[in-house]
């Protein structure tokens, strides 16, 4: 594992904390409880983004080795009044 990256995992994970106990302390509740509370669910919450970016970019690459892409863009005319992608005058 990357060490930038496992140094921004735990600082993340130290700030979720530290929000959580503020809360909890701002809230008259126990600051530790609130602390883990808040750091499952903001961990949670970066674990799943990180597996659908990865997930993503896996799915990125094979289409991109395939040659396949991933959206196929209109192409604007360049004749005034015409919308390429019907090959119809335009309305406006």
């Amino acid at each position: 594992m990357d060490t930038r990256f496992f140094a921004s995992a735990v600082a993340t994970a130290i700030a979720f904390f530290e929000v959580g106990a503020a809360k909890g302390a701002v809230l008259h509740r126990s600051a530790l409880h609130s602390g883990f509370e808040t750091l499952l669910t903001g961990g949670g919450a970066a674990l799943l983004a990180y597996v659908v970016g990865a997930w993503l970019r896996a799915a990125y690459q094979e289409m991109n080795d395939t040659g396949k892409t991933l959206y196929n863009p209109v192409r604007i005319s360049t004749q005034p009044g015409i919308n390429a992608a019907t090959k119809n005058p335009s309305l406006g």
